[in-house]
């Protein structure tokens, strides 16, 4: 996930990914509790990452 967030959305999340804060985000979007994310939890991930883009770009406006 933090190779995706660097390789994909660099500019998003800059250098705020550190290991404690992956690990969190891990936690939380690991709904089963098996240390891999399927496609229903990315599918989350995805959804909440446009939440935060439209909230982002809206207070831009």
């Amino acid at each position: 996930m933090k190779e995706l967030l660097l390789t994909e959305l660099p500019s998003f999340v800059a250098d705020q990914v550190d290991e404690s804060g992956l690990q969190k985000l891990m936690g939380n979007l690991d709904a089963n509790g098996d240390e891999e994310l399927d496609f229903q939890e990315y599918a989350v991930f995805l959804a909440l990452t446009a939440e935060l883009c439209h909230e982002f770009f809206r207070e831009c406006a």
